[in-house]
């Protein structure tokens, strides 16, 4: 996803962070895993489905990815700011467009031939409104399992538009601040918005009833900007984080804040997906410090690593071959799926994405 950020207390840029594709690896994994309905088979119980399934579901392999993404984007645009003394708006979102939309597009043109050939069904607003990226706020009865992932790209490309303008708008000290605002807002939203209400025909809804709220971009967004957080934290304390980065506690701290939902008060699980996302921050932080420890050794294992630089590809792919949800594969079918999704999201990297990925450096 663009240039990654320089290593923490390093003094010079680094041009990729080792253990970090290994990272997105594991965020897909954890996605796939849940859309081949490997979760299903999860003991039926309280402990299992309220609190061991928030460490493997595949929103929380979405949630990763959030937090890296807003933690590098962040990190990118503040230090070309410290670079130039400006930031270049219209070359950041031409390489976001050609590292995100020729893919997207494919992905749509291959799903717009199966369903000509009746293999899937697509409803006419729900393709609109995942090409608007908009579809994290469709309502229940348009969901439609090719097109449902696509909710996370939504929310994504809501960041971009908002995001890089508050950084050239802000100083950092405010960037900081307005980072937590929004991390707060998400929290909010994750506890009001399920339970407001409306009538219709007679009846009242809740938000929940009709919508996927938790999609919206607040509460969604919140892991996002847990990572923009991180990295302006790392530009204006860089001293600070190395300390945090380097103790002995920074393992620990991160695995008892992504493990938080196994003991987090009932009242407080609404709020652990931002304080996961906080414990992958300090995960990152710690690895760049480590870059060749044995943990970002394993991440660097090489098929994991290439997993994760084409996990946007398997992302967008993966449907084609198993669908979301409810109407996901199943575990016997997973073989053939994954074959079929790996191969045309490899195919795809190698043959169509890496050719235009080379435009980028127009763009630097």
């Amino acid at each position: 996803m663009g240039t990654a950020p320089e290593l923490v207390g390093s003094g010079k840029a680094s041009s990729h962070i080792k253990g970090f594709d290994g990272l997105r690896a594991i965020s897909i994994i954890l996605v796939i895993l849940t859309h081949m309905s490997v979760l299903d088979y999860l003991p039926d119980t309280a402990f299992f489905q309220g609190r061991f399934h928030p460490l493997v579901s595949g929103v929380t392999g979405v949630n990763i990815f959030f937090t890296l993404s807003g933690f590098l984007i962040t990190r990118i645009l503040i230090r070309e700011q410290a670079r130039t003394g400006k930031i270049n708006l219209r070359s950041f979102y031409a390489r976001r467009f050609l590292r995100l939309t020729p893919p997207f597009i494919l992905f749509l043109v291959l799903l717009l031939i199966g369903t000509a050939f009746g293999v899937y069904t697509v409803y006419p607003i729900g393709l609109l409104l995942s090409f608007a990226y908009l579809y994290n706020f469709i309502p229940h009865f348009l969901l439609n399992g090719q097109l449902s992932h696509t909710w996370s790209l939504a929310v994504e490309e809501q960041f971009y538009l908002v995001w890089p303008f508050l950084i050239t708008l802000l100083p950092h000290r405010r960037l900081a601040f307005a980072a937590l605002a929004a991390v707060a807002l998400a929290v909010l939203a994750a506890y009001v918005l399920p339970g407001l209400s409306f009538p219709h025909n007679g009846h009242v809804y809740t938000l929940q009833d009709t919508f996927f709220v938790s999609r919206w971009f607040f509460p969604a967004a919140g892991p996002i900007m847990v990572g923009a957080f991180m990295a302006v934290l790392l530009f204006k304390r860089p001293a600070a984080c190395r300390h945090l980065a380097l103790s002995s506690l920074a393992f620990p701290l991160s695995a008892a804040l992504f493990l938080s939902p196994l003991y987090l008060p009932v009242a407080l699980l609404p709020m652990a997906f931002v304080i996961q996302a906080a414990g992958v921050a300090v995960l990152l932080l710690a690895i760049m410090e480590r870059q060749e420890g044995a943990l970002t050794r394993l991440l660097e294992f090489r098929p994991l690593a290439y997993l994760g630089k084409i996990s946007y590809g398997v992302y967008l792919y993966h449907v084609l071959a198993t669908s979301t949800g409810a109407a996901g594969a199943t575990v016997k079918s997973a073989p053939l799926s994954i074959l079929l999704f790996m191969g045309l999201a490899i195919a795809s990297y190698e043959l169509y994405e890496k050719p235009i990925l080379k435009l980028k450096a127009r763009f630097q």
